[in-house]
C-alpha cells in the first residue's frame, strides 16, 4: 500500500517538475545516527535550503534511524544520481559541522553508505 506522500510525488511530476524520485539514503553502517528529533529537523532544514538553491521540491522526508526516505521532484536537467550525490554530500557536511560526535562513531569518517 502507498504511503499518503506518495500520491504526491505524482501530482509535482504532473505540474512540470519533470523527474520525481524516491531516494532511500542509508547510513553508513546502519547505525541510527538520525534517531533524535533535533537531529531529524537539522536534516530537514538542510534539505529545505537544499531545494531552495536546486529548485528541488522536498514532498517528504522520514526516517527511521538508520535511513531516510525522500520523495523529491528535480528539474530534468538533474538525473537522480545528481540528486543523490547534491543531497548526500550537502547534508554529511552539514551534519558533521553540527554534530562532530557523529563522524567519530564511523569508520572513514563517511555518513552515507555507498550508492543509492
Amino acid at each position: 500500500m502507498l504511503e499518503p506522500y506518495a500520491v504526491k510525488v505524482a501530482s509535482t511530476v504532473l505540474k512540470g517538475l519533470g523527474v520525481g524520485n524516491d531516494l532511500q539514503l542509508l547510513d553508513k553502517y546502519r547505525k541510527k545516527l538520525l534517531f533524535d528529533n533535533d537531529r531529524i529537523e537539522f536534516f530537514k532544514e538542510i534539505c529545505l535550503e537544499i531545494g531552495k538553491r536546486y529548485w528541488f521540491k522536498f514532498d517528504a522526508i522520514g526516517t527511521d534511524g538508520d535511513h531516510v526516505h525522500i520523495f523529491i521532484g528535480a528539474a530534468p536537467r538533474y538525473a537522480p544520481s545528481n540528486v543523490m550525490q547534491i543531497i548526500k554530500s550537502i547534508t554529511a557536511k552539514k551534519t558533521f559541522g553540527k554534530y562532530p560526535e557523529i563522524k567519530k562513531q564511523l569508520w572513514g569518517g563517511h555518513f552515507w553508505s555507498d550508492g543509492g
